[in-house]
Formats: C-alpha cells, sequence, structure tokens
C-alpha cells in the first residue's frame, strides 16, 4: 500500500479537512483511466492545528501571543514586519488576522512553535510507516502553510541521520500553494536543502510537484522556480529538468473565488490532478491521450466565464427564437451563478 499523507495550511481546519479534495482526486484518477485509487493508495490527514489553538488560548489577549516572537528576526524581514504591524492593527477585531495571519508569523518568527508543530507532525507520519514491513512507499501533499512545516519539518528528520534519505525517501512531494520559500529559515533554505527532486546529491524525494494556481496570491510573494534562482548551492543548478523528478502546474482557472487558495479547489482542476498522478505513478500508468483536454474543457465550463459564456450562448439562442421561457429560465441561472 502507497500511502499519501495531506498536510493542512493555516486557519483552523475542520477534523474532516480534506474530505473533499480526497474525493477529487479519487474521482479524476477514475475518469482519467486510471483505475480504482483505493487498490493502491491510501490517504492519511496530518493535524497539527491543535498547538496554535492552545496557544491562542493560553494568551490573555494578542500582545501576549506576540511577545514570544523573536523581534529581531520580525524587523530583518519585511513582509513579517508588515504582517506583524497588520495584526497589531487589526488583530483583535479581524478573525482572520488572528485565525491565519497569526499562525504564520508565530510559525514563522518563534522556534518554541516550530518545535511543538514539526515534532507531532513528523510523529502522525512515522507511526503509520513504522506499522508497516520492509520500506513502506508514501508520499505527501502538503498545502499553504503546511509547505513550509513540511519541508522544515522533514528535513530535520533527514539531517538527523543522512541514511534515511535511502532508506526511507519520499516518493511524491506534491507543494499546492506553495510558501516554502516566503517562510523559509535562514538556516534551511528551500533551494539548498535535502527536500529535492531526483534523489541524487542527498535528495530525499523521488518526484515533486509545484502547483501555484496564477490568481493564488500566498503563493506569489516568493515564487517556487528554483531553475531561475541562481545560486552556487542551489539544487537546480545541475538538475536536468527533462527528467520528470520535477513536475510544476500552474492552472489558470478556478470554479469560484473561494477555490482559489483551497486544497480542494486546486484539486478540482483536472490539470492538477493530472500532475499528481504523473508523480505517484511515474509512467507505470499514463493518462489516456486526449482525456486530459476533453475533460479540462468541462472543467473550464464549470468556471464562472464558462458559465457566463454558456449563458450568452443561450440568450443569443433565445433572441434568436424570441423565447421569453427561455429568458427567465436564463435569468434565473444568472442569479444563481451570482
Amino acid at each position: 500500500m502507497h500511502f499519501v499523507f495531506l498536510v493542512h495550511g493555516m486557519g483552523q481546519p475542520e477534523p474532516d479537512w480534506s474530505k473533499e479534495a480526497q474525493r477529487q482526486i479519487v474521482k479524476w484518477y477514475d475518469r482519467l483511466g486510471l483505475g480504482d485509487l483505493s487498490e493502491r493508495y491510501r490517504f492519511v490527514p496530518v493535524h497539527y492545528n491543535k498547538i496554535f489553538e492552545r496557544m491562542r488560548v493560553a494568551h490573555d489577549n494578542l500582545g501576549d501571543a506576540l511577545d514570544g516572537l523573536d523581534e529581531d528576526a520580525v524587523a530583518s524581514a519585511a513582509a513579517g514586519s508588515q504582517t506583524y504591524t497588520l495584526i497589531q492593527k487589526y488583530g483583535a477585531a479581524d478573525g482572520l488576522f488572528y485565525t491565519h495571519a497569526l499562525d504564520v508569523l508565530q510559525y514563522r518568527f518563534s522556534r518554541e512553535v516550530r518545535e511543538q508543530v514539526h515534532v507531532p507532525v513528523r510523529k502522525q507520519i512515522l507511526d503509520v510507516l513504522e506499522k508497516e514491513p520492509g520500506r513502506p512507499r508514501f508520499s505527501i501533499i502538503a498545502h499553504s502553510l503546511g509547505t513550509a512545516v513540511i519541508h522544515n519539518a522533514m528535513q530535520e528528520w533527514y539531517n538527523e541521520d543522512a541514511r534515511r534519505l535511502s532508506s526511507l525517501p519520499i516518493h511524491t512531494l506534491a507543494m499546492v500553494a506553495n510558501v516554502s520559500r516566503v517562510l523559509q529559515l535562514p538556516i534551511m533554505k528551500v533551494f539548498e536543502s535535502n527536500i529535492r527532486p531526483g534523489m541524487q546529491k542527498n535528495g530525499a524525494v523521488r518526484r515533486y510537484l509545484n502547483v501555484c494556481n496564477t490568481y493564488d496570491p500566498f503563493c506569489h510573494v516568493k515564487p517556487f522556480l528554483p531553475n531561475k534562482n541562481p545560486h552556487p548551492d542551489n539544487w537546480a543548478q545541475n538538475f536536468n529538468f527533462q527528467n520528470g523528478a520535477f513536475v510544476a502546474r500552474k492552472p489558470e482557472h478556478i470554479a469560484s473565488l473561494k477555490a482559489v487558495h483551497s486544497l480542494e479547489g486546486y484539486f478540482e482542476n483536472p490539470i492538477v490532478c493530472e500532475g499528481l498522478f504523473r508523480c505517484l505513478e511515474v509512467d507505470a500508468k499514463i493518462v489516456k491521450p486526449g482525456a486530459l483536454e476533453k475533460f479540462h474543457q468541462e472543467y473550464l465550463l464549470e468556471t464562472p466565464p464558462g458559465q457566463l459564456q454558456l449563458i450568452r450562448q443561450r440568450l443569443e439562442r433565445a433572441q434568436a427564437d424570441r423565447d421569453i421561457w427561455g429568458f427567465i429560465r436564463i435569468l434565473k441561472d444568472f442569479g444563481d451563478i451570482l
């Protein structure tokens, strides 16, 4: 059995936070002609938000929550400094800042918080793998803040014992709405770590999938573009990007505004799922020719521009036929879209 761990992002995820994303992945695996996903893979959600919840409860006010941060580190990072100022100004009145931005700030600029997050994340993964005989195969799908969490947590684990790089590597690491570079630590830079594709030169990952939607603001602050960031220690310097170990998907459509950053919103798009399957299957199975394009066109019709295009076509037909009841049905459907 191939285990696929799902690591959530910032905020307050529900207990079944990954259920809809799993459903989308299973659906596209079947529709793209790859069979029954449950016969080969098992999803395992990973949770860490309780650490942030406990801290929110423990602190009487916002000031107490911010006192634990490394002020020098915050001040030295422009994004951190600006976020800190915004939280001070709006945090008490705006739940979004208190439950989302504060989590990010505490994680990035508090060593204590990072340690409390990394340990249970690794434990949840390793507890599952240790019950399996031999060398179990596993992959990780991380989302938003979870991309930074999983990069740092696993990098620490591989650093503890280099033999793990070959004995228990990550088969596929799917980084969705990847912010690992935005939140990278000075001593754990993403383009210099073991969490790299190809498993050569101390790489811990067989296949690396990077996904960022054109309209998702979070992963555009510092885009994850290894081949466009020249540096002597960058793993991309001598990396063959044609060998399939690094796969990038940059979807340009969304089914709704709410879907622009959510994990399930990403996996609604068959382009994203095909990238995941390409990494997981490693060419053992391939999507049938023409299937991806066909389903992507169907998906586009579910996006706001696609729905409006259908409305326009129906209006033209109703106008040509002078169909008053057709106009009424169109107005109702248009209202549903809005």
